[in-house]
């Protein structure tokens, strides 16, 4: 519900915009978008290991979060763990 903009009073459509009574404000409804978009970036999404500085830190020369992998084959004592720039 909070992800449609209409609910703030303006409803977009192929058309036009359409005038309507105001639900949320627009206060309210961007605060909500952004702690939604957020809560998306910091999901874990059924990784198999948790790697605590994914999402956290950022390339110094392309500006993508950092996300955590294993090199090698994942299943040897040989493998390591590591972090490169999201693609």
């Amino acid at each position: 519900m909070l992800k449609n903009a209409a609910y703030t009073g303006m409803a977009k459509f192929v058309g036009g915009e359409l005038q309507q009574p105001q639900i949320i404000t627009e206060e309210v409804f961007e605060m909500v978008r952004a702690k939604l978009k957020r809560n998306k970036e910091l999901t874990c999404r059924n990784g198999k290991r948790q790697y605590l500085l994914s999402r956290y830190i950022y390339c110094n020369f392309c500006g993508r979060r950092y996300v955590g992998s294993i090199s090698g084959d994942g299943k040897s004592n040989f493998a390591s763990q590591l972090y490169h720039a999201a693609k």
